[in-house]
């Protein structure tokens, strides 16, 4: 029996105090995306999906992040063809709540390709182009009622 390969994926929920949300450029996917890394993306190393994601949100606003104290976590895994290589995959996706670090605050967001946006305009694709992958991370944080 065929088994895809497993990636674990940090995906970071980034939220400014009106219900917006962080999406950033994403060169290789010609699109926009939540701020999300593979696991040991830079290494060999074990890394868990929040340190990928707290990296993720780190990579987008150039500012020292950390996991939102408290905040919960929500897995979503998935099986996908992958747009890149066109391999089918097991996508374990971690979405962590983040934060700009209270230190390092407040985010300049005028440096590199980043956007804020509504869940709503996320979920409606206003915002375009969107990665593939939006969506179904979206629909799963509004079934969990973390939007």
């Amino acid at each position: 029996m065929f088994t895809p390969e497993t990636l674990k994926i940090g995906v970071a929920l980034v939220r400014v105090d009106d219900g917006r949300l962080l999406v950033t450029w994403n060169d290789n996917w010609g699109a926009f995306a939540l701020p999300m890394s593979k696991c040991g993306a830079y290494g060999t190393r074990e890394e868990t999906p929040a340190v990928a994601a707290v990296r993720a949100a780190a990579e987008a606003l150039v500012r020292p992040c950390r996991a939102v104290p408290g905040g919960a976590e929500v897995v979503i895994r998935k099986v996908q063809l992958s747009a890149r290589d066109g391999e089918l995959r097991n996508y374990d996706l971690t979405v962590v709540p983040v934060e700009v670090h209270p230190d390092y605050a407040p985010p300049v967001l005028d440096h590199r390709p980043v956007v804020l946006a509504q869940p709503g305009q996320l979920l409606a694709e206003a915002v375009q182009p969107v990665s593939d992958s939006m969506k179904p991370i979206m629909e799963a944080l509004l079934e969990n009622g973390q939007l």
